[in-house]
């Protein structure tokens, strides 16, 4: 009994000392929801993300930072928006890549193939993140989310099937 109540003093203590240090200090819901978005305002992607690659990936730094500061329903947003935010720049990079691949010499060892398919791949897989996060949400935090942006992420998760099956014929 004594060591249990040591343990959990030691624990508490522990806690203690960390969220005083700043260790563990997250943000409120009404501040990180704020900083939220002054984030989509700060990239310009308030209505849709951007088609611009460097700004997409500002975006993510940006929101991750964040989502490691933040804590209950604020965090259940920002890990909705990251989820289908890298789904889309995925899919950006996977386009870009494919783009580059030469049809008619195409060799399936090449980088561009390589590198399409994986970021296929991670879009696939984070748009499936992120349908699963966005139908988690209440009606209430549904409200940070753009109109219809669980069916723009299933359509992200769709292209990305599409680009993969369309290079699994190539090769």
């Amino acid at each position: 009994m004594n060591k249990k109540l040591l343990a959990t003093f030691a624990v508490l203590l522990i806690f203690a000392v960390a969220s005083i240090s700043g260790c563990t200090t997250s943000q409120n819901d009404p501040q990180a929801l704020v900083k939220f978005e002054q984030l989509k305002i700060k990239y310009g992607i308030e209505q849709q993300f951007s088609p611009n690659i460097s700004d997409m990936s500002g975006y993510l730094s940006d929101l991750s930072a964040l989502r490691g500061k933040s804590a209950g329903s604020a965090a259940k947003i920002i890990d909705a928006e990251l989820y289908s935010a890298q789904s889309f720049y995925y899919l950006s990079k996977a386009l870009s890549e494919s783009s580059q691949i030469d049809l008619t010499a195409a060799k399936c060892s090449a980088s561009e193939i390589k590198n399409a398919t994986t970021f296929a791949k991670l879009s696939s897989d984070t748009a499936a993140k992120a349908t699963a996060a966005i139908s988690s949400l209440s009606t209430e935090e549904l409200k940070h989310m753009r109109t219809n942006q669980l069916d723009a992420v299933k359509e992200y998760g769709s292209n990305a099937a599409q680009l993969t099956a369309a290079i699994k014929q190539i090769c």
